[in-house]
């Protein structure tokens, strides 16, 4: 048995020639596959300004990954290559860029568990980071794994919008008596069963939905979402809406049904889109 320390809260071992994760001493996972065979983890800290996240690479690794699972690898060169990677991310505070979203995030939370201070001290930094840089599989991750509740509603938002815009939900919360930020989702697609909820492309809000939200005013401050395309409040208490949607130059889609609206403000045919 092959045995390698990372820190005082990793260790790697090559076991029944796998690669096995310790933290504390206890088994935490077994690698699976060792990315950038080709291209090691430490050579990519020496450009590390014009790289993104091996996340945001794995597309253009598939045939690297591919041919790496229907080939033999060496489980000692394995072993090494697993345990160079997880030293250098430990060497760079535990830069979620440097390792696969899979292993990276829940490893980071472990860490914070056994009470490393250096994990703990980055663990929310590195969500919130993350969500900012807008890669649509890193956010759906953290969305349906649910790391985005390691966040307060501010940090959240001012993580993922621009500033302007992350000031007007935190008022839509507080409209919409939002009490537990879990139930103000980020949504890759606008879904109904996750409403109240908001999707975001380049930090801007371009679609909320707001079902069944118990709305008998639409606020007037929605129209300062000047990204908006999509906008559903279906199901709610509507009887009018406000003039100042015709701001929102972006708007296509407006989703009514289910009011009790009787008539259209003349001024939304200003809307061109």
């Amino acid at each position: 048995m092959k045995e390698f320390k990372i820190n005082e809260f990793i260790t790697i071992k090559l076991e029944h020639r796998k690669t096995n994760i310790f933290i504390n001493g206890n088994l935490f996972n077994q690698c699976k596959i060792l990315f950038l065979k080709s291209l090691k983890i430490d050579k990519i800290v020496d450009y590390i300004g014009n790289f993104n996240s091996i996340d945001e690479e794995e597309d253009g690794m598939k045939d690297i990954i591919s041919s790496q699972l229907n080939s033999k690898i060496f489980p000692e060169v394995e072993f090494w290559g697993h345990c160079s990677n997880l030293q250098v991310w430990a060497e760079n505070n535990y830069d979620t860029k440097l390792l696969h979203r899979n292993l990276a995030f829940p490893l980071l939370k472990k860490l914070t568990e056994v009470g490393d201070l250096k994990a703990n001290e980055v663990f929310k930094e590195e969500i919130a980071k993350r969500l900012a840089n807008g890669h649509p599989t890193v956010i759906e991750y953290l969305i349906l794994e649910g790391y985005t509740k390691y966040l307060t509603s501010e940090e959240l938002l001012y993580s993922v919008l621009v500033p302007e815009e992350a000031d007007i939900l935190l008022e839509l919360e507080k409209y919409l008596k939002i009490e537990n930020k879990e139930n103000f989702w980020i949504a890759l697609e606008l879904e109904p069963e996750l409403a109240p909820c908001f999707t975001v492309h380049d930090q801007h809000v371009v679609g909320i939905d707001l079902f069944e939200c118990g709305l008998e005013i639409l606020p007037e401050f929605i129209s300062k979402l000047k990204f908006l395309t999509i906008l559903s409040v279906r199901y709610n208490k509507l009887k009018s809406l406000p003039e100042s949607l015709n701001t929102i130059q972006k708007l296509q889609e407006i989703h009514v049904d289910g009011n009790s609206i009787k008539t259209i403000p003349a001024s939304l045919k200003n809307l061109t889109s």
